[in-house]
């Protein structure tokens, strides 16, 4: 390439304008596709990553953990008593969610007959006579 020799500055210009025109292309590509949705979503993660990351580094020291009342205690980092209670809250979440999921499911199915069924009443009486017209 001449980007480097003196003589080539109109040409860097016109590179630089279709360097442009390019960026232009790809953010309005990322506007479109929701890439940019996408990068606001990776870096939430990314600063929720992080923030746990800090919380793990700052509560390492132990904990008593009684899972029976004639066993000896289980001492665990505080860390991993916070994840685990995390855990198991996401976990009923995504239960309940899914529980949900299947009644509302279930109600779609129920309201798509209504409709099937009032269609149906509907186009028999839109095939009705009316009271003053003749047959044939």
């Amino acid at each position: 390439m001449t980007a480097f020799s003196p003589s080539s500055g109109s040409q860097v210009r016109r590179d630089s304008g279709a360097l442009h025109r390019i960026i232009g292309e790809v953010h309005s590509g990322l506007i479109r596709k929701g890439g940019g949705m996408r990068i606001l979503k990776s870096l939430f993660i990314g600063g929720i990553f992080a923030v746990a990351l800090f919380f793990t580094a700052i509560n390492t020291h132990l904990v008593d953990v009684y899972y029976y009342y004639d066993r000896p205690p289980l001492q665990i980092p505080l860390f991993l008593v916070a994840l685990g209670a995390v855990l198991i809250g996401m976990a009923f979440a995504g239960f309940v969610a899914l529980i949900e999921r299947f009644h509302l499911k279930r109600e779609i199915r129920h309201l798509r007959k209504v409709v099937r069924e009032q269609e149906a009443e509907l186009n028999t009486l839109r095939n009705l006579p009316l009271e003053g017209e003749k047959e044939g």
